[in-house]
């Protein structure tokens, strides 16, 4: 019976944890849109000639995958 039990129970945490794990990338990619938002408007304060959409985003580098 033990098995049955963290046949359901397992699933059931693996989905918790997943849904934590999102919640999280979801706060800090908010956090990110903030910052880029501040930039854009500090951009527009030297320069307001300046479209910031037109900068073209530079891909982090990921090591190790």
């Amino acid at each position: 019976m033990a098995g049955i039990t963290h046949a359901i129970i397992a699933p059931g945490r693996k989905r918790g944890h997943l849904a934590g794990e999102i919640e999280a990338v979801q706060r800090a990619l908010a956090k990110r849109r903030h910052a880029l938002a501040t930039l854009d408007a500090v951009l527009s304060m030297f320069e307001p000639n300046t479209n910031p959409e037109l900068i073209p985003p530079i891909r982090p580098i990921t090591r190790g995958r």
